[in-house]
């Protein structure tokens, strides 16, 4: 009995290993380890007497998860600093050219804040002579492969208070991609060095 304690407690808190000797000579008993790639899983059998014991304990090793919880959070919190302060706008469209995502920069260039764009249509905040070389790209891009990018592009878009912008644009195809699902605006204005022409 010593020997299987002496086994159970490598692998159990010594008070469950206890329990499972006690009250009795085990005539017999068993420990096997099935290894798998997330976890280990002990099977241990006793017989004493007439009656049969059997304990299966699965020990997950978190800290694997943890850690892999841990590098998805500190990438999403890096992810969400880097667009927070970036220079550059990043406008998520869908495959109707729908605003569904707005970085803050945006608002911080063109004036309108994430809920006056969310759900509108891109179109409608681009010049009137523009739009059709927009639709144009818009459609190119999406017509093709996931993630395909199709250029970068100049055109004019509206301000919240009336003026127009030009901005350039690169865009990539990314509604294929489950962890985007939409088309991405990578979105830098150039007002000052179209003026400078």
């Amino acid at each position: 009995v010593r020997d299987m304690l002496d086994i159970l407690t490598e692998h159990f808190p010594e008070s469950i290993a206890v329990s499972l000797l006690e009250g009795g000579h085990v005539k017999e008993a068993r420990l096997s380890l099935i290894d798998t790639d997330v976890d280990e899983i002990f099977d241990f059998q006793a017989f004493k007497g007439e009656m049969a014991y059997r304990l299966i304990v699965r020990l997950l090793d978190l800290r694997r998860a943890l850690t892999t919880e841990t590098m998805l959070q500190e990438s999403e919190e890096r992810f969400r600093g880097i667009i927070e302060y970036a220079h550059d706008i990043v406008l998520l469209l869908d495959e109707e050219a729908t605003i569904v995502y707005a970085s803050p920069a945006f608002e911080r260039q063109r004036g309108y804040a994430p809920w006056e764009t969310l759900g509108q249509a891109l179109f409608s905040f681009i010049h009137q002579d523009d739009v059709e070389q927009v639709r144009r790209h818009f459609h190119d891009l999406t017509g093709g492969s996931a993630e395909e990018s199709a250029g970068a592009i100049s055109f004019r878009f509206r301000h919240k208070k009336g003026h127009w912008l030009y901005i350039s644009t690169v865009a990539t195809n990314q509604l294929a991609n489950p962890a985007v699902g939409a088309v991405v605006f990578n979105s830098r204005d150039v007002t000052e060095a179209k003026a400078a022409e």
